[in-house]
């Protein structure tokens, strides 16, 4: 059961961080994942924001859970919480309120919905603090962002059927920036920080294509004997997915690859024998 593998799991990770930072004598945040554990914090959050959108789902599920079990889930929900905010990290903030959004509003109604109501307002000022303490403007956010996806997508155009793989993803787009004149990118040898640009860098259209069906196929195990919170399940993951893969080149390191492939066939596999 992943829930309880990613639980144990991040609980380890995060207890074995605090630690470390309490013995060396340095702050606890996201640039103390990457130095003990060599994990970026967009890696780290989307093992926790999966866990999220399992205790989302078991929290409002149709099964009369006890009282203690319902306080258990909020507070675990509400600690991950805390601990993306910690994090600063902007795409981990929308996507947690994403989830709230897709695992939440299908189960509002007359009955409930003043269960619901301070949950959202509550996202909402936690939005409004955020924004606030980590002097968040998007825009800029995704400016150095824009400037590489720009370059990303002139050698995509190079080659748009097949791609370009005559040498690897950064050195491509390093010579991209020198010829644009954008000389302070040489340094920091960055990817796209986009899959779906990596992929159409690396592998044009046909690519692409090749891949689109993979995750088809995905949806075409999910049948009328489903598990409905299976379903719910692979549907929030999928969020997860469309937006990291927005913002990151998932698929370059282990962490991502590992992630991937493990809840891709998870719920592959789930959402077609798992029945009702």
């Amino acid at each position: 059961m992943p829930f309880y593998a990613l639980l144990i799991g991040s609980l380890v990770a995060i207890i074995e961080v605090f630690a470390l930072s309490v013995i060396n004598k340095i702050p606890f945040d996201k640039y103390a994942f990457l130095r003990f554990l060599d994990i970026h914090h967009t890696y780290l959050s989307i093992y926790l924001l999966t866990l999220v959108n399992l205790m989302l789902i078991k929290l409002l599920s149709k099964n009369k859970l006890k009282i203690n079990t319902k306080l258990f889930i909020l507070i675990i929900i509400s600690l991950l919480f805390w601990f993306v905010f910690s994090l600063d990290s902007k795409a981990s903030m929308v996507i947690f309120a994403l989830l709230f959004v897709v695992q939440a509003l299908p189960k509002v109604n007359k009955k409930n919905i003043k269960f619901h109501i301070p949950f959202l307002i509550g996202i909402i000022i936690v939005f409004v603090v955020f924004n606030t303490k980590a002097s968040v403007n998007y825009e800029k956010a995704l400016d150095f962002r824009l400037q590489i996806w720009e370059e990303s997508f002139k050698i995509f155009e190079n080659n748009p059927f097949f791609g370009n793989l005559k040498s690897s993803e950064k050195d491509l787009l390093n010579y991209n920036h020198y010829l644009s004149g954008k000389y302070y990118f040489l340094d920091s040898d960055l990817n796209s920080h986009n899959q779906y640009l990596s992929f159409l860098m690396k592998y044009g259209l046909v690519g692409v294509s090749i891949f689109f069906l993979f995750m088809i196929n995905m949806f075409k195990k999910v049948n009328v004997k489903s598990q409905k919170s299976k379903i719910r399940e692979f549907l929030g993951w999928t969020v997860i997915i469309i937006l990291v893969f927005y913002i990151e080149n998932l698929l370059d390191r282990h962490h991502g690859i590992v992630y991937f492939s493990f809840m891709y066939n998870y719920y592959l596999v789930a959402v077609e024998n798992e029945e009702i």
